[in-house]
């Protein structure tokens, strides 16, 4: 599962965004809402996450200094920006600061914030099974590594040892 945490200081959409997507039957867990960046941010050190959904205007820590903390503290987290029309210029700095991609709140459809999703949901699982074979191969060569020395430790002790 693909844990999801959403951040807008709008109620109405926080639930707009828990609703419109059945978000279980496609892989996704909701771990929380937050009314804030800082909440968001609170919450992600409780618990795991891999995308956030956030608003880029919010009152105290906004969308932009949530991206930029979470890229801080949380580099492999993918951050989905959610704006207005007249939030361009915030949104290509959000896409600096290291969000993946944008959904514009007014014209939203469902289907499109699951197809991002969706985009999302693959890349990490990519990048989870790279990291895997990663560690598995490393394992490997670690443990080939010692038997290499073990073996070479009983030939110079057998030679040694030999009449």
């Amino acid at each position: 599962m693909i844990n999801v945490l959403i951040a807008d200081d709008e109620i109405l959409v926080r639930i707009g965004l828990k609703t419109i997507i059945p978000w279980e039957d496609n892989g996704f867990r909701l771990i929380g809402e937050a009314s804030d960046g800082n909440e968001a941010l609170a919450l992600m050190e409780r618990v795991p996450c891999d995308i956030v959904l956030t608003d880029i205007r919010m009152p105290g820590c906004d969308g932009l200094q949530l991206v930029e903390r979470v890229k801080e503290r949380h580099p492999d987290t993918k951050c989905l920006i959610l704006s207005s029309h007249n939030d361009f210029e915030y949104v290509q700095k959000a896409l600096r600061l290291g969000a993946v991609d944008y959904i514009l709140k007014l014209t939203m459809e469902p289907e499109e914030l699951l197809a991002k999703l969706m985009k999302l949901k693959e890349d990490i699982e990519a990048r989870r099974q790279s990291l895997s074979a990663a560690a598995r191969l490393e394992t490997q060569a670690h443990l080939y590594g010692k038997e290499v020395k073990e073996k070479r430790m009983r030939d110079l002790l057998t030679k040694q040892c030999a009449p």
